[in-house]
């Protein structure tokens, strides 16, 4: 979508997929979720935050998104569709002047009622696409159903591992 530098790190790449998933708001991210005997998150760590961008303009964002894991988009192959978990995402190339570009993907799932925000930033990897979307892929199945397919799971540990062959 652009060149050029933006400063983010991974967690505020995937609190961006949150905003967007949400259309508009957050939860800060926190590495506790509750304190105490009840197990329940504290009131301060459910505070949602609103964005100053109206929510109506997040709608337009969605079907692009979409597209990318879909038919012909650039992470068709690490689609979720068969198990029934749509993915809204974007791939990224980052341009690497000192070695192999890197390889970003940012994304939330279900499309349709977001439970998780990811950010898959993999130095030296080459495409977004081919790299970054299929680890996000399986954070996503990993965290929704508990369990990521054997086929998948065997497919891109082959990819992970050879990841200078074709692209299959």
């Amino acid at each position: 979508i652009g060149q050029g530098e933006i400063n983010l790190t991974g967690l505020q790449m995937a609190n961006m997929m949150a905003i967007i998933a949400n259309k508009g708001w957050y939860i800060a991210p926190h590495f506790v979720k509750a304190i105490g005997s009840t197990g329940q998150p504290l009131p301060r760590f459910r505070t949602k935050h609103y964005t100053l961008v109206d929510s109506a303009n997040f709608a337009a964002l969605l079907p692009g998104m979409l597209a990318v894991m879909r038919r012909g988009g650039t992470a068709e192959a690490s689609s979720l569709a068969d198990v029934g978990i749509a993915i809204a995402g974007k791939t990224g190339t980052v341009q690497n002047d000192e070695g192999d570009d890197h390889a970003t993907f940012v994304g939330f799932a279900p499309a349709d009622h977001p439970k998780i925000a990811v950010a898959v930033y993999l130095e030296n990897a080459g495409f977004g696409a081919t790299a970054a979307a299929p680890c996000a892929a399986l954070v996503i199945e990993k965290y929704l159903r508990g369990t990521i397919s054997s086929p998948r799971r065997k497919r891109w540990e082959r990819r992970m591992q050879y990841r200078d062959r074709p692209y299959r």
